[in-house]
């Protein structure tokens, strides 16, 4: 039998941790809390990515026509990426997710108050400015389409306000020479097809994939028509 320790022996103590910390902590148990949580890194990321942008911008260590390109590219998915995401309830304003999650942007609110780069307004042509405001509503446009269809939102009520609105944004694009060259026809055909249909029709399977399929190549032939603008 083994003696109990004494004072000169010291005690050791066995100890079981069973916990592995190489275990991954998962924010979401679902798809949609999955989604929900992308969506909100997606809001942080454009706010922190335009408050450094200002402040380089600031420190002149951007040059204007760059500055301006980035900044309508960043506000205009900040548009639909907050209006999304307050429509769904996840948050109630700009002003309460940046208090939640103890974040200090300041160049970048301003901005997004002011609703334009630095310059897009007085100091440039009038031309200049509404092609901003199409570039943004375009991607706004792309975006609620794409996460309808991610959504299952396939009803004609429902996609074809949201398909018009962009079709008429690419119209826009075209008319004020921002989207030359570019081919529409396979959106065109794909809202004459839905606007034809009664409103309780819903889109199956292959005709949402094949939507989103189309809308895709069209958002990457648009990207790159302004990239090199």
């Amino acid at each position: 039998m083994e003696a109990p320790p004494t004072y000169r022996q010291p005690v050791q103590k066995q100890v079981s941790d069973s916990t592995d910390y190489s275990d991954r902590i998962e924010l979401w148990s679902t798809a949609r809390e999955r989604k929900a949580w992308e969506e909100q890194a997606e809001l942080f990321a454009i706010v922190n990515t335009l408050e450094q942008l200002e402040s380089a911008f600031a420190r002149g260590a951007v040059e204007h026509a760059e500055y301006e390109e980035a900044c309508g590219r960043l506000l205009a998915q900040f548009g639909s990426t907050h209006k999304a995401l307050v429509q769904s309830g996840q948050i109630q304003s700009l002003a309460a997710f940046l208090d939640r999650f103890h974040v200090e942007c300041p160049r970048s609110v301003e901005r997004i108050r002011v609703g334009h780069p630095q310059g897009a307004v007085g100091g440039s042509a009038r031309d200049e400015r509404r092609s901003v405001v199409i570039v943004k509503e375009l991607t706004e446009n792309f975006i609620n389409v794409a996460n309808m269809l991610s959504m299952q939102l396939l009803a004609v009520d429902q996609l074809e306000p949201a398909l018009d609105s962009l079709v008429k944004t690419i119209e826009k694009g075209k008319s004020a020479g921002i989207l030359q060259g570019f081919d529409s026809q396979p959106l065109e055909n794909w809202y004459q097809t839905i606007a034809a249909k009664e409103a309780w029709y819903n889109l199956d399977e292959d005709q949402a994939r094949q939507l989103l399929y189309d809308l895709n190549r069209a958002k990457a032939s648009t990207d790159e028509i302004l990239n090199n603008e």
